[in-house]
């Protein structure tokens, strides 16, 4: 930082002190010497700030921000100090901000002093909160980015062998029913008695918050042994905090996933960080709420299975950037006639030579926020189709978001699609699945009066509808459809509760008016006991797989 900026910090309203990485003070603005009481640019900063003659950190009673930026090779730090000022105790915070291309710490000093009393009158804090030495936490508690550093020089080193995560189970439910100051307490117990086994050991470990609840462990020297001796240790620490404040009924527990690195493979931190979630997702699933992935053959398989999921994310990603997807459509046939009821639009990206269903990629899409792009290409992909789909049906389904509905942008598009579709006399349907078309129903409601749209609810079964919310929507023309989940007409051959199900909900159809179409029909045996039911139309392999549009015309003439 050239010296000449220095001024610029005068105009702040707090103390500003920088310091290169000597502790020589290089600047000190206004604020800060009136503050501190004189000018004390060149001289050591611990002999103003503390008024000591050697540096604070050989102390042991004073967290030093330019060791700690320097040693732990942090960008940010910030820590509470107690100062003698003026006769009187002072608290203060100070935030650091280490500047790369000077190496200089710029330390800004705010006061929080009457915070401080008031807090301590008021019974929150107390002396051992003010004098606990914050410098041991650090060397155990870091930042998200400190912690991927470190962990990539120890994957580079093979000076890794074991990380755990744990995550809190019933937060959201404390958070809903106890309020978010209950939630955060149990993570801040967590996070103490981490800190606290983590410390009484060798000293090697690493943890870090990962995400609202969820604590990654970076072990260090240990055996699988000790990491589970350590984890075990956590676990019963946290059932010793104390909860008396929030409910005494409140048990907080936690799930570990727990990951095992192999001393003679490569890792990258994707990797690593990839095997972590789904350790913490079976962890979740178990009875014991633990899961562990040794090193081997099972950990190799998800590992190229996350390669081949990275793989599709690229492919997707490319596709969708470059306006490159295709539509096939696949047929549904009215049982009775056993001909074309209407064809239902499916995205596909190409690979060479062949084409990637949706249902390997559309949940991606989604974590990626791109299905809004996604759904405009499909839209005005469907008009260049409207010729070739009016020579096979009269109608066409197509699948939508509803976060696609809100925007404006795709409304324009959506308009001018459906002018195409209805130029060429054909009728379009919108699919959203229960719960989607549940959760935005006011929504819904707004497309089917400003575009005179119908709705199909797609995957119909497996969700939480409201029998008085589909009436409503039936009465009001804006569904029409009903597609049961392909999860239940799989079991109407084999199950009699599943078939009652497509019985019950068939009959609710009917009374409604609404169009039945049951999905994944691929045997004889399973149309035969639709037809018998009065299902109205089936979709799936047993009539055909999803086509081009070329093929599908070849296919049904």
């Amino acid at each position: 930082m050239d010296k000449m900026n220095f001024n610029d910090f005068n105009l702040f309203p707090e103390s500003v002190i920088i310091i290169d990485s000597n502790c020589i003070i290089v600047f000190m603005n206004k604020c800060a010497v009136d503050y501190y009481g004189e000018d004390m640019t060149g001289k050591k900063c611990f002999e103003v700030i503390h008024k000591l003659d050697v540096p604070c950190y050989r102390f042991g009673e004073y967290p030093c921000p330019v060791k700690i930026l320097n040693e732990n090779d942090l960008s940010h730090y910030s820590v509470l100090h107690k100062h003698n000022t003026n006769d009187s105790l002072d608290f203060v915070i100070i935030n650091c901000v280490k500047d790369k291309k000077t190496g200089y710490i710029i330390e800004y000093h705010i006061q929080i002093s009457h915070l401080i009393r008031e807090m301590v009158e008021h019974g929150i804090l107390n002396s051992r909160d003010l004098t606990e030495n914050f410098y041991d936490k650090i060397k155990f508690f870091v930042g998200k980015e400190f912690f991927l550093q470190m962990l990539y020089k120890r994957l580079v080193k093979k000076d890794v062998r074991f990380l755990s995560i744990m995550d809190l189970k019933g937060v959201s439910f404390i958070n809903k029913y106890y309020g978010m100051i209950a939630g955060d307490h149990i993570i801040n117990s967590l996070e103490n008695v981490i800190y606290k086994v983590l410390s009484s050991g060798k000293g090697n470990d690493l943890f870090t918050r990962a995400a609202g609840d969820e604590f990654i462990i970076l072990h260090g020297f240990d055996d699988l042994k000790g990491v589970i001796d350590k984890e075990r240790k956590i676990i019963n620490g946290l059932k010793e905090q104390d909860m008396t404040l929030i409910d005494d009924n409140i048990e907080p527990k936690i799930s570990v996933g727990t990951v095992e690195l192999s001393k003679d493979k490569d890792y990258s931190i994707d990797e690593v960080l990839r095997l972590l979630s789904y350790a913490k997702g079976e962890a979740k699933k178990s009875e014991e709420y633990r899961f562990l992935i040794k090193a081997g053959t099972t950990q190799n398989t998800l590992i190229k299975g996350f390669k081949g999921e990275n793989e599709i994310i690229d492919k997707v990603r490319k596709a969708i950037s470059e306006k490159k997807i295709e539509l096939f459509f696949q047929p549904v046939i009215n049982i009775s006639s056993n001909k074309i009821y209407d064809l239902e639009a499916l995205v596909r990206i190409k690979e060479e030579d062949e084409f990637i269903e949706a249902s390997i990629f559309i949940d991606m899409v989604y974590e990626m926020n791109l299905i809004l792009q996604l759904d405009m290409l499909v839209f005005q992909a469907l008009r260049k189709y409207c010729k070739k789909i009016k020579d096979i049906s009269k109608r066409i389904f197509v699948n939508l978001s509803p976060h696609s509905m809100k925007s404006r942008e795709f409304r324009k598009i959506l308009h001018e699609t459906i002018s195409e579709i209805e130029k060429n006399g054909l009728e379009m349907t919108i699919e959203l699945t229960e719960q989607l078309l549940l959760e935005n129903v006011e929504l819904i409601r707004f497309i089917n009066e400003k575009y005179g749209i119908q709705f199909a609810i797609d995957d119909f079964g497996t969700g939480y509808s409201s029998f008085k919310m589909v009436a409503d929507l039936s009465n009001h023309g804006i569904i029409s459809t009903i597609k049961i989940d392909g999860s239940i007409t799989r079991g109407i051959d084999s199950s009699i509760e599943t078939l009652s199900i497509v019985k019950a909900i068939t009959s609710m159809s009917k009374t409604l008016g609404l169009k039945i179409i049951a999905e994944y029909v691929n045997s004889p045996e399973i149309l035969k006991i639709l037809r018998n039911i009065g299902v109205d139309c089936g979709q799936g392999y047993y009539f055909s797989k999803p086509l081009s549009i070329d093929e599908l015309k070849k296919e049904f003439p």
